[in-house]
């Protein structure tokens, strides 16, 4: 009786999570096609026409990767730091 009651939370949860992921989806693909798309994969702004790949590059370029570039930089940083200090008392030995 208990693992049947188990089995169903996780299933719960697995469900809540699907859901998630589903509304998520939906609000990214309804913000990409905002009020400048006109329909065929063309975006009409600026006094011009711009394909997708273009439109996405100038107007929705994801500025939080320099973000992840500076977190990536001072992990890395970090780590070798903690090498050197690791080899310096190695040496000290």
């Amino acid at each position: 009786m208990r693992a049947a009651r188990v089995r169903e939370g996780y299933r719960e949860v697995e469900r809540e999570r699907r859901e998630a992921r589903r509304e998520i989806r939906r609000e990214i693909r309804e913000d990409y096609y905002d009020n400048y798309y006109r329909g065929g994969d063309r975006w009409y702004r600026d006094g011009r026409y711009w394909d997708r790949y273009e439109y996405e590059r100038r107007y929705y370029r994801r500025r939080d990767r320099d973000d992840d570039d500076l977190l990536k930089g001072a992990v890395v940083g970090a780590a070798v730091v903690g090498v050197a200090v690791a080899i310096a008392k190695s040496n000290d030995d």
